[in-house]
Order: C-alpha cells, then sequence, then structure tokens
C-alpha cells in the first residue's frame, strides 16, 4: 500500500507499507464552525460543535440563524451545513479497501436525512466506488448521486422567493430525485424542485435564486444565507482534488493577502490602511462578498499587531466588483454592525455608524505569490470602492496610480478623490512604501495628503496610510495588486477607501 500524507507547503511523504485494512472509527470531524451550532449524540447528550470534534453515525446535527458547520468525512466527502438547518448522519461505515482499484465494500455506507434547512456535498470514496451506497432523505424525497457536487435546500413553509419544498441544484457529477411519484435526474447546471411526498420531482425555473437567497420566511428562518465560498485546495482524504463552496476558512497563504481600510475600531488602535499578512483568514461568498477575515493585523507603522477577526454581522455590502484577470475582488461594509473577536475569543457586536469598512482581497485558492528582486512594474487602475467619509458621505475617486520598483522593493502610489458633500477635493502621494518580499505586501504612509475647498480654493494639509498586496504566482509574475487607505484632514474628517490593479508589463510577465 502506497501512503501519501500532504503536509503544508505543498511537503508529500511517501512509505511503503504493509498493513492490515483498517476501518474508520468515526464518522468524520468538524472541518469549520461559524455562528451557533450543535450535536445530538445518539445517546441522547447535546454539546456545542467546536472545530475539530469527530462525530460518528446516528448524530444530529442542528444550526442557528446565524451557524454555519463544515464536515469532512472519513472518506474524503465533504458536508456543509446552512443556517438554521438539522442534519443526521444516520448511518456512515467505512473501510477504505480497495480504493486504488475502485472496488466497493459491500458494508460500506455513506447514508444521511435532511430534516430542514440546506447543505452543499462533495460525494467521496463511498459514493464514487458505489453509487447506490450513498443517499440524502428528506420529508419529500430522495437525493441520490453519480459522483457529484450539489447544493439542496429544504423548507416546510415558503422558502425565498419560491414556495415550500425541496430545491436541489447540481455544480458537477449528477443527481437523481426519487419519491414515491417519479425520479428526476439532474446535470450540471440543471435544478430540481420536490413539491411535497406525493409530488412528482421536475425541474425548476427559480431553483437558483432559492438556492442563493437561502432558507428564508414564514418564520422558519428570515435570514439570508449567502452561498459561502470554498477553496479547499490540495488533496482530501482519499488523495482526490477537491473543492466545495460553502463554510470553509482560506488562509492568505492559499488564497492572496486581504487590504482593508476603515475608521477606528474600539479594538484596534486608530488602525487606517493595513495588510492582514500570511496568517490571516478569509471567508468569502461564491459571489465574491468578503464576509469574514481577521489575523495578526497590523496596527501601526512599528510592526505591532493584534490577533482581530472581523465578521460582517447586520451590515450590508456595497461596491463589490472583480476583475476577471487577476482575480482580485473588492467592495466595503456598512449600514450595521459587525462581529470583532479579540484574541482571547471575546466577540463583541460594533456599530459602524456613519463609517465605513473597505476591502479588497486576492484571488481565492492562489498561493502568495513569489515576487521578483529585480526590474519594475506599472499598474492600471480596474476596481474600486467610492471613497466614505466618517461623517457618511460618499465620494468618487477620480484616479489611483501604483508602480513598483522590485530593484529597490518599493512601490509609490498616489489618489485623488472628490468628496461633494463636502465641496472637497483630496489628494495624497506616496513613494517608497517598502515592500515585504516574504509576504508580497506593502505599506506605509503618504508623504503627502492636501484637502482643497472647492468653494473658495483653500488648501490644507492632512495625513494618512495605505497598505496592500501582490497576485501572481510561484515563478515571480506578477498579475496584479490591491490596496486600502485612510486619510486624514487632522479637523476631525477621515476619509477611506480600497483599490485593485493589473499590472501592466511585469518583470517576469509574458
Amino acid at each position: 500500500m502506497n501512503i501519501q500524507i500532504a503536509g503544508t507547503r505543498g511537503l508529500l511523504l511517501t512509505a511503503m507499507l504493509m498493513m492490515p485494512m483498517i476501518v474508520s472509527a468515526e464518522a468524520g470531524k468538524v472541518m469549520f464552525v461559524f455562528g451557533q451550532a450543535w450535536l445530538d449524540g445518539a445517546g441522547g447528550t447535546r454539546q456545542e460543535v467546536v472545530k475539530g470534534m469527530s462525530f460518528d453515525s446516528g448524530d444530529h446535527f442542528s444550526t442557528a440563524a446565524n451557524g454555519r458547520v463544515q464536515l469532512r468525512m472519513a472518506d474524503g466527502g465533504l458536508v456543509a451545513l446552512r443556517p438554521s438547518t438539522d442534519f443526521v448522519i444516520e448511518e456512515f461505515f467505512y473501510t477504505g479497501s480497495d480504493t486504488e482499484t475502485g472496488t466497493a465494500d459491500s458494508q460500506e455506507r455513506s447514508f444521511f436525512r435532511l430534516v430542514k434547512g440546506g447543505f452543499r456535498s462533495i460525494t467521496g470514496a463511498i459514493g464514487q466506488k458505489d453509487q447506490s451506497a450513498y443517499r440524502v432523505r428528506t420529508p419529500v424525497a430522495t437525493i441520490g448521486i453519480r459522483g457529484t457536487d450539489y447544493d439542496a435546500v429544504y423548507c416546510a413553509a415558503a422558502c425565498e422567493p419560491g414556495n415550500a419544498g425541496l430545491y436541489v441544484g447540481v455544480t458537477e457529477g449528477g443527481v437523481i430525485l426519487t419519491n414515491a411519484a417519479g425520479s428526476l435526474e439532474l446535470d450540471p447546471g440543471q435544478y430540481g424542485y420536490v413539491a411535497d411526498e406525493d409530488s412528482a420531482p421536475e425541474m425548476s425555473a427559480d431553483g437558483a435564486d432559492v438556492l442563493a437567497a437561502g432558507i428564508g420566511s414564514a418564520g422558519e428562518n428570515a435570514e439570508s444565507d449567502a452561498q459561502v465560498q470554498v477553496a479547499v485546495t490540495g488533496t482530501d482524504g482519499s488523495g482526490q482534488s477537491a473543492s466545495l463552496t460553502e463554510g470553509n476558512e482560506v488562509q492568505a497563504s492559499q488564497s492572496g493577502q486581504v487590504g482593508f481600510a476603515a475608521g477606528p475600531l474600539a479594538t484596534v488602535d486608530q488602525f487606517s490602511g493595513v495588510s492582514s499578512g500570511p496568517n490571516a483568514s478569509v471567508l468569502m461568498t461564491d459571489t465574491g462578498d468578503l464576509v469574514k477575515f481577521g489575523g495578526p493585523i497590523p496596527t501601526d507603522s512599528k510592526g505591532n499587531t493584534t490577533d482581530v477577526i472581523y465578521s460582517l454581522g447586520s451590515a450590508e455590502i456595497f461596491d463589490r466588483g472583480e476583475d476577471a484577470e487577476s482575480g482580485i475582488r473588492w467592495g466595503r461594509w456598512a449600514n450595521g454592525s459587525i462581529s470583532v473577536m479579540d484574541s482571547t475569543g471575546a466577540s463583541t457586536d460594533q456599530d459602524l455608524g456613519n463609517s465605513s469598512l473597505h476591502w479588497v482581497t486576492g484571488s481565492v485558492g492562489q498561493p502568495t505569490p513569489v515576487l521578483p528582486t529585480t526590474g519594475s512594474a506599472s499598474f492600471t487602475l480596474v476596481g474600486n470602492t467610492n471613497p466614505t467619509d466618517n461623517a457618511g458621505n460618499i465620494g468618487t475617486l477620480g484616479s489611483a496610480n501604483l508602480s513598483a520598483d522590485f530593484d529597490r522593493q518599493t512601490v509609490d502610489a498616489d489618489v485623488s478623490l472628490s468628496m461633494d458633500a463636502n465641496s472637497e477635493i483630496w489628494n495624497a502621494s506616496a513613494t517608497d512604501i517598502a515592500i515585504d518580499n516574504a509576504d508580497a505586501t506593502f505599506g506605509g504612509s503618504f508623504d503627502d495628503v492636501t484637502v482643497t475647498d472647492t468653494t473658495d480654493g483653500s488648501v490644507s494639509q492632512g495625513d494618512g496610510s495605505l497598505s496592500g498586496f501582490f497576485t501572481g504566482d510561484g515563478d515571480g509574475n506578477v498579475t496584479g495588486a490591491g490596496f486600502g487607505y485612510s486619510l486624514d484632514d487632522n479637523q476631525g474628517t477621515s476619509v477611506t477607501g480600497a483599490a485593485a490593479f493589473d499590472a501592466d508589463d511585469p518583470p517576469g510577465g509574458e
């Protein structure tokens, strides 16, 4: 038997061992938890779900309205539970026998039951070897598979924006919906609907909208739930590539860096534009919205950091955009409160008030790039958030420029924006901002910040800072960059924003 162990940074260890077949002693482990969730064991005990805990056949997961849980089954399968979901591990048995030949063990089973709510699933080794050994029972139909990646939502009352019933959408592979009234096969990109146990499954015109909106209305769960993007890269437990699009923290060392800008937050000492480093985590939606990030966050120019995790909370997302070429995404949080968790694990809600938190992040699933040590690169602005001030006014970004000198390991940058509500034009420029080559990030203070009053032409001085990151690959090819910035007129007004760039003709590029 050839045992392969995938470690960090691509380390692969191999050993030739002869050993007896090992039967899995557990159904799986919890990979990720967000919000509140509980596990009711087969013996009647209830406990809060925590990352790393094991579970087995007969165990019943329940998630609160803010709860998300991701499970890795012992056969490498992945299941991500949405908020307000009841999901039962009905029967799971995995021997791991004959994985290389694909021969199934007649006793292997991967049986689940969805009581209510929704989930996303990628089939593990059991279903890949024997499709009949995988099923999910629901109140209205049974879900079978043909080696697959799919979403399912069941609501007893009206789903938003559809009717009550079961909705299923296929990303890869295929799904078979079956009940006493009939059956329906679904291929990638197709959506199915089952109204009740006496109605035959049928194709759904609004299945995509229901699955995107989540489980809603009629007192079941009025909170809309976005599908949370995954980036589970590398290999799963069966040695196969895996990706999933719900409920997983993505390390910045895999997904690119994150730059953001915000006004004062209570748990962070007046930070402005900063980039989270390679130990930060990112949680994205499948539409590119950032809903959670954190890690060792720089608090000043002296290298001091604090471990803080920010979650979207009740705030809304504005100005979201994406650059297809570099994979960079951007947006801002505003109009509500965010959840702030400190290094002790204590979490508090903080009202953003009139401020916005602007963010820009690299492509999910990509490693931190290796930067060149010689040459230079210029960049073109491809997207940005609208700048905002701490009074709630929204401005317009007129221009933003960025260039990098990799010989000197520095960047130059400038921004020009207008705040029409205040009849002001803000200009900021920076030279020789230091690049951290190891993390592919940069950050520092603007050399010059001016605020021009367009009503009388008067000019005042201010200050500010910026911090960002580069995107690229492991061969020194730089594809893009992003930064967050924060400006202050030293008279009580601050302006923040974020910008994204494509590399024009980078060193090492084609």
